[in-house]
């Protein structure tokens, strides 16, 4: 009667959740397995696949997208990516195709592109338990192994499981320790694997040959696992513990003994009954989960006795599929969370389509398929109150209590209120505790509550721009994603016209809005004219439009006008409802021009002669009609030229005489200063008086070695007093040469030679 009582509410939540038998879970949607077999489990029925590159006896393990979308799969050995090639880093793995959990995927908590996977050696191997870290979001999205075998348990007893923390976001990892009567629990959360692990003593001595599966019960309260110790087959059984996945702590271990050789295991999808086969008798059992050890007879039933049955693993339909060894078909417990008679097994369930089995199964994190949303809470944000609901048959319940947060502080209590409204005033994630009190005993449900912040927006405050101007609008609240009113995604957007610009602004669920309205105004208009140029003496007034708020000119006078009275650049800067603008002129100012030809002038024929008539920004005109402000002069003659600008004209006038010219001058090309008192200076000869006379002597190397402006005084071929050696020495001549008559036509000589000296 005891045990009627103590199962009966349950069996009404199970009911509950067999109306819909779904699991909302996409991840363990896609199976590979065996020698290249696969199922697609996001059609119904599941289908075959056959594009697989993997071929191995036992364990492996597959994980898709939440949309059902292969990532990746493995044998505990190589990992390979969803194109079916090999992953970066994915070789090298400390897995086994022997192995009975050879590796066994979760997501990393908290990070939506990384992966654990976790790898077991084969029985009693030194590889132990190991795992590696694979991130999505590398090699093109494809994965990469970034972090590869980090060593959790020395030696190998071929089981791994992995379920839910009650906080509905961490991972409990259960590794039985071989050669003892351990099982470790590790707790994975978004800071890594917690090392310090939970060591649960079961009175069950984990040893050779160790092979078989491990499983959590889908509602986290259950932990089995198959246990063969040779040479004595009498201790081979499955053993049952309770679990607290608050804790992770192991409890109240029982088993069910007298089986043969037992290898597969799996809890049904509503955790009230525990599946598992013996090799020996080519046999399927349906248990029932004890309260206390007891025998095979006495807790289990026989389903099928024909075939060799290898793993059994719950799919997300459901349904239980089971591996039978060489065979093209998977078998299938069709109705699993009925008793043995009804539960609906097919040996020949689902044809591979040509492909085999072996022993394995891909090995899953359980909660995939376990109906853990009993209570549900909106994701709610900062400021805003949620509905916290549990889905349960009240008539079954004699009370339930509420609690949330870590420090288990009760909503209210004694009462069947089954939602309630919630405030949370921090952005804590916090664990919602229903305890549900039934006629003779206490179960606890969990759920987490997660409150988000509304993302921080404050564009600007309404403003204005001046027209050709541009103003950034800038939402920089980190994750945030967002929409502008024409629809654009970018953080930023640009604004020239005016308007009303808004933004929404959407962080995990939590939106905010704002707006702003920016006003493009018109620049004044100023024109100061073009550059002028002023008479001595004159004024300009310079004028700016009036009715403007400001003006500054570069002299810093601040009125609209300003009078100018000498050459330079003017400025002025107008402002008006915030927006400036600037105009400049240039002032330049003229004498009235002033021109003097100079002397009249006598010149040899044929020598160039010019008459310049420059003056400051001024028109000319000469007696021979040109225009220029210099002139050749060709002929003799009388000149004359006209200077003249805006300010006035000024004119003058040269008489110009050519005459003929004869004079020459030359230099001997050697000289000899020996004493002999013949060639003994090197000096130019001319038949002409010359006037500005320079001679210099350079040596070879430039240097100067003699100077003089007297005509009549030689180089004696000394430097310093020193008569030089024998050499080529470089010789240059200026001079005007005045004629015989002595008149004033000059002739302007330059030469530049070479002169040998010979001792």
């Amino acid at each position: 009667m005891k045990k009627t009582n103590l199962h009966k509410p349950i069996l009404l939540l199970v009911f509950l959740i067999q109306c819909s038998k779904l699991f909302a879970q996409k991840e363990a949607n896609i199976w590979y397995f065996g020698q290249n077999a696969g199922l697609n489990f996001n059609t119904n029925p599941p289908t075959a696949l056959t594009n697989s590159v993997m071929n191995t006896d036992e364990g492996c393990t597959s994980i898709a997208d939440k949309n059902g979308n292969l990532l990746f799969y493995s044998d505990g050995m190589t990992v390979w990516n969803k194109n079916h090639q090999i992953m970066t880093n994915g070789t090298g793995l400390l897995g086994d195709e022997s192995s009975t959990h050879s590796a066994l995927v979760i997501k990393y908590p908290g990070v939506d592109s990384m992966y654990i996977i976790f790898t077991s050696g084969g029985i009693g191997s030194s590889n132990g338990i190991c795992y590696s870290i694979i991130d999505m979001k590398l090699s093109g999205q494809l994965g990469a192994v970034t972090t590869k075998n980090i060593k959790l348990v020395n030696v190998s007893a071929e089981k791994i499981a992995a379920i839910h923390h009650a906080n509905l976001r961490d991972i409990w990892i259960a590794i039985p320790a071989y050669g003892t009567d351990s099982i470790y629990t590790f707790l994975v959360t978004p800071s890594g694997i917690n090392l310090n692990a939970v060591k649960n003593r079961t009175g069950s001595l984990i040893n050779f040959p160790s092979v078989g599966q491990i499983k959590f019960s889908n509602d986290a309260t259950k932990l089995a696992f198959i246990n063969r110790n040779y040479p004595t087959n009498n201790n081979n059984s499955v053993v049952v513990s309770d679990f607290n996945n608050f804790t992770g702590i192991i409890s109240s271990t029982r088993a069910i003994f007298d089986f043969s050789n037992p290898y597969g295991l799996e809890f049904s999808p509503n955790s009230s009954y525990l599946y598992s086969t013996d090799f020996d008798y080519k046999s399927l059992y349906q248990c029932i989960i004890p309260i206390s050890s007891t025998s095979m007879a006495s807790a289990c039933k026989t389903i099928d006795s024909v075939n060799y049955i290898g793993q059994l693993q719950l799919a997300s339909d459901g349904n239980i599929y089971c591996s039978i060894p060489g065979s093209k078909y998977l078998g299938a417990i069709n109705n699993p969370d009925d008793y043995y008679s009804s539960c609906g097994y097919l040996s020949d369930a689902i044809y591979l389509n040509g492909k085999t089995n072996n022993f394995g199964l891909p090995t899953f994190y359980q909660t995939f398929f376990s109906q853990i949303a009993v209570i549900s809470s909106d994701t709610v944000c900062l400021g805003d109150s949620t509905l916290i609901a549990i889905k349960i048959n009240s008539s079954a319940i004699d009370s339930i209590r509420w609690y949330i947060g870590d420090t288990i502080i009760p909503i209210n209590n004694n009462t069947k209120v089954k939602q309630f409204k919630y405030l949370s005033n921090d952005t804590t994630t916090k664990t919602i505790l229903a305890k549900v009190y039934f006629l003779s005993f206490v179960q606890n449900y969990y759920g987490s509550l997660i409150t988000k912040l509304y993302p921080n927006l404050q564009l600007t405050n309404d403003t204005f721009i001046c027209i050709g101007d541009s103003i950034t609008l800038l939402a920089t609240y980190k994750g945030a994603k967002y929409l502008w009113q024409d629809n654009t995604t970018d953080s930023t957007y640009l604004v020239k016209k005016s308007g009303l610009y808004w933004i929404k602004a959407d962080y995990k669920g939590c939106v905010k809005y704002d707006s702003v309205n920016i006003e493009v105004r018109n620049l004044p208009i100023v024109n100061l004219g073009n550059d002028t140029t002023l008479c001595n003496n004159a004024t300009l007034l310079l004028t700016a439009p009036t009715n403007y708020q400001s003006y500054l000119w570069n002299d810093l006078s601040k009125e609209n006008t300003l009078l100018v009275s000498k050459q330079g650049m003017y400025l002025v800067l107008v402002t008006d409802s915030g927006c400036a603008a600037q105009d400049q002129i240039n002032i330049y100012y003229l004498n009235t021009p002033n021109i003097t030809l100079g002397k009249d002038t006598t010149i040899c024929d044929g020598v160039p002669f010019y008459l310049k008539a420059n003056s400051q920004k001024a028109n000319y005109l000469w007696s021979d009609f040109s225009t220029d402000s210099i002139i050749q002069i060709t002929q003799s003659g009388n000149y004359w030229v006209k200077v003249y600008n805006v300010c006035g004209s000024a004119t003058d006038t040269a008489k110009i005489e050519l005459i003929a010219c004869n004079c020459y001058i030359h230099l001997p090309n050697a000289f000899t200063p020996n004493g002999n008192a013949l060639n003994e200076v090197f000096l130019p000869v001319s038949n002409c008086e010359m006037i500005n006379y320079q001679i210099q002597i350079f040596n070879r190397w430039g240097v100067q070695i003699f100077e003089s402006t007297n005509s009549t005084v030689g180089w004696d071929g000394k430097f310093n007093g020193q008569l030089l050696t024998n050499d080529v020495y470089t010789y240059k001549v200026e001079a005007d040469l005045v004629n015989s008559n002595k008149s004033a036509a000059i002739k302007h000589i330059s030469l530049k030679g070479n002169v040998m000296l010979v001792n």
